[in-house]
């Protein structure tokens, strides 16, 4: 009997003709009947496979996480038992980056006013801000494979990005990058922050009210990152604040941080 690799998720025949050549591939569903003792590979994790897959008797040798955040798996356990975890930084770059660009031009093109105009059937071009993304400073917190694919495209449509990182070493794409104890005095100068930094003790609540209080009135927000580095208390009350008039955009899994569901009325938000 072939050793199994269970899946979270749907792959591409390509991909699965590969792997059924020495393992059988299951997409796991809650009514499935599977044989957990030859489960030897996950692709992604779910939190119910813990009573069958974290046990004296696992077979279990590797997760293969389809995010690059691990933060939310069980490590403790994944250590205890010797089993071996990858995470997928990188393989959602280039996703990433077309999710962002199309904010940022919706954003910048007034495109998010334009369609509350549209809902309550209203035609006022005077009162839509435009602005052009080549004159916009945008700051990426975070340079790795993400950061870097989004700071080359960027550039391609005039944008000079700076980046942030833990030492402010050089990365590809970038016209300049700081350290990350540079956050705050490269905020006060930048039309947009993006967060792309994975969740360390480091990076929870990196986005607190002093951090929030250092942004320009007109600035936005952008966090693909993990919901716990922004403290949500601290953004509710800089949104709150009579200075902050504009639009700004936070864009936060619900997932990773249910306390956004609260604030999703806000105007600002």
């Amino acid at each position: 009997m072939k050793k199994i690799i269970l899946a979270t998720r749907e792959f591409r025949d390509t991909y699965v003709k590969q792997i059924e050549k020495d393992y059988q591939f299951l997409v796991y569903t809650k009514d499935q009947a599977i044989d957990w003792s030859q489960v030897e590979i996950t692709i992604g994790w779910k939190p119910e496979w813990k009573d069958y897959l974290l046990t004296e008797k696992t077979n279990l040798k590797w997760v293969q996480s389809i995010s690059a955040g691990v933060d939310t798996l069980p490590l403790k356990e994944f250590a205890n038992y010797g089993i071996r975890l990858s995470n997928g930084s990188g393989i959602h770059a280039e996703s990433i980056t077309d999710h962002l660009l199309a904010l940022l031009f919706m954003e910048n093109r007034g495109i998010f006013q334009a369609i509350q105009q549209q809902r309550k059937q209203q035609w006022s071009p005077n009162t839509i801000p435009y602005t052009k993304l080549s004159d916009q400073e945008i700051l990426i917190v975070g340079t790795g494979q993400i950061g870097q694919k989004l700071a080359q495209a960027l550039t391609f449509f005039g944008v000079s990005p700076i980046g942030i990182n833990t030492s402010g070493h050089d990365a590809t794409g970038f016209e300049k990058t700081f350290a990350l104890s540079d956050l705050h005095a490269c905020a006060k100068t930048a039309d947009c922050v993006i967060n792309i930094l994975p969740l360390t003790e480091e990076t929870t609540h990196l986005y607190d009210a002093a951090f929030f209080a250092q942004m320009k009135p007109s600035a936005s927000f952008y966090n693909v990152g993990r919901g716990p580095s922004v403290d949500t208390a601290a953004l509710a009350k800089a949104l709150e604040k009579s200075s902050w008039h504009l639009p700004h955009w936070m864009f936060l899994k619900k997932s990773h941080c249910p306390k956004m569901i609260r604030y999703g009325t806000s105007k600002t938000l």
